[in-house]
């Protein structure tokens, strides 16, 4: 039972983890399509946003060379 909750628990910081790296991902591509139409655009990140991003490429290299057990 516990392990069942452990599992789904992990498959939904699986999923967030992945919403995290999509949302950073269009708001670069956001940025790089603004800058390209000639107005000034820079790509800004925290240091918080950098640590959580960071653990999440992490997690989702980690479950991609592990593998997910449902």
């Amino acid at each position: 039972m516990l392990l069942l909750f452990i599992n789904k628990l992990l498959i939904m910081l699986l999923s967030l983890s992945i919403l995290n790296l999509v949302r950073h991902f269009y708001f670069f591509i956001q940025s790089f399509i603004v800058a390209r139409s000639g107005e000034i655009s820079k790509y800004s990140i925290s240091d918080k946003q950098i640590l959580v991003l960071g653990f999440s490429v992490s997690y989702i290299t980690m479950c991609i060379v592990t593998g997910v057990t449902f």
